[in-house]
């Protein structure tokens, strides 16, 4: 036998994956007050370059304009038509778009190096002298109207649209969500308004991610270093709202004859990104719903089959924390899926994870933060998820000291002290069902309150 070439009776030995230190980023202000945040990481010569603006959906009176704005920047400038903007990317191998979250409005270009010169100054043509055209954004207005009524028709929906307002409050921004009868109100006015408000009238930050040239570098620089941002007096500027205190459980109905199935959303507030405490619920949270064999899963999908999947996952914003548990099920078992998910909170608060189930839960952790460093790409992501929140280049290696020290004993400490007996938000939409008294009692007010 070749001594070079590995025994394949035996099996290879398996060892723990242990995390890796995150690639930082180099960092500089332009002229313009724009900052560059450059990630030289990757062997193919490939770059993305993503434009964020501290601004976004709660941000903005219209979110509906701020939708169709991303969607008809690509469609002409001052010196191009739609038809020339796409004929230039697919030409040169580029592919660009625009989105919106929360706080954020982002450009995002993909391109080749080869070819980058001759398209990322189409993206600044584009921050300064996009048009807008009404037959174009006529044309994209309906097509968006008609996917939201599609959308709200759904129980899914209608359940995260309630979920929202009962965490967030009626009168919070990050309660609303986006309407088919107000999008059909949007007129190009309002878009290029809010493109010289929000675009024009605030300092983007510019991530560029890949093999990064000198070259490829300055052209960057000197696109946006040209451009003046941040000279309009009425910007839109981000603007938080913080949840309500929540005393007490809350449950709401949105009845739907029609539909077989009904979409079952369960809120429970929770502690912000910056707890102490936060990663240690973030993993314990991961153990109820967060992986295939999870806590919810094993038991309301394998064992019980009442639904085809459900997730808990523990989510931040400005505005607070919130653990968001969420599936759909047949009518008929709408009650006993809300009566299991507080089974699985009860044993995962009383009874310890054994060492098996502790091993597979820090592993899949481990390994998708280990994920995150497969590509420049992804690692920038995670360099603008850390700016967003304003949370320091640290925090990844924090992330890892924290599930190096997650045990069974920190899971159910987690658990009592933030899940057992929590408030309630839930949001159930479809056929009404009965719930057991015991369940009623956990997710719904009392009389007196």
């Amino acid at each position: 036998m070749n001594s070079e070439s590995p025994d394949r009776r035996v099996a290879p030995e398996i060892k723990e994956l242990t995390g890796r230190p995150l690639p930082k980023a180099a960092r500089r202000r332009l002229p313009n007050g724009v900052e560059l945040v450059v990630l030289n990481h990757g062997e193919q010569p490939v770059n993305r370059m993503s434009v964020v603006w501290n601004a976004g959906d709660a941000d903005v009176e219209q979110p509906e304009a701020l939708a169709l704005l991303c969607q008809t920047i690509t469609e002409g400038t001052a010196n191009r038509t739609g038809a020339e903007i796409t004929e230039l990317l697919e030409y040169n191998g580029a592919w660009m778009r625009m989105d919106s979250s929360a706080h954020a409005t982002t450009l995002t270009l993909h391109s080749l190096n080869h070819t980058a010169e001759d398209v990322i100054p189409m993206a600044g043509e584009m921050i300064s002298e996009a048009v807008h055209p009404e037959s174009e954004l006529v044309r994209m207005r309906a097509r968006l109207a008609a996917r939201l009524e599609t959308d709200m028709r759904k129980v899914v929906t209608k359940a995260t649209v309630m979920g929202k307002k009962m965490l967030y409050g009626d009168g919070n921004p990050m309660s609303r969500s986006l309407s088919a009868g107000r999008m059909a109100e949007v007129s190009r006015e309002d878009v290029t308004s809010l493109h010289r408000r929000l675009l024009k009238g605030n300092v983007p930050m510019v991530y560029l991610a890949g093999k990064i040239t000198p070259e490829l570098e300055s052209v960057v620089e000197r696109v946006f270093g040209s451009l003046v941002f941040g000279t309009e007096s009425d910007a839109i500027v981000k603007s938080v709202v913080k949840c309500p205190d929540h005393l007490a459980s809350l449950m709401c109905m949105e009845e739907d004859e029609t539909s077989m199935q009904t979409a079952v959303n369960v809120i429970i507030p929770a502690i912000d990104r910056k707890d102490p405490d936060y990663e240690q619920l973030r993993f314990t949270v991961f153990a109820l719903g967060g992986y295939f064999g999870s806590r919810l899963m094993s038991n309301i999908r394998e064992d019980k089959g009442y639904t085809y999947g459900i997730t808990a996952s523990l989510g931040a914003a400005p505005e607070g924390g919130s653990i968001k548990i969420a599936c759909q099920t047949d009518n008929r078992h709408t009650g006993n899926v809300l009566a299991e998910i507080e089974n699985e909170i009860g044993r995962l608060a009383n009874e310890p994870m054994d060492g098996e189930e502790l091993a597979v839960v820090r592993h899949t952790i481990m390994s998708g933060l280990t994920s995150l460093l497969d590509s420049p790409f992804t690692i920038m992501d995670y360099h603008r998820q850390i700016d967003a929140m304003n949370l320091g280049e640290d925090y990844y290696s924090h992330q890892l000291d924290e599930l190096s020290r997650f045990d069974a004993q920190s899971a159910m400490d987690m658990a009592r002290k933030y899940l057992l007996d929590a408030p309630r938000l839930t949001a159930l939409a479809g056929r009404d069902v009965s719930v057991d008294q015991n369940v009623a009692e956990k997710l719904m007010p009392k009389a007196d309150e």
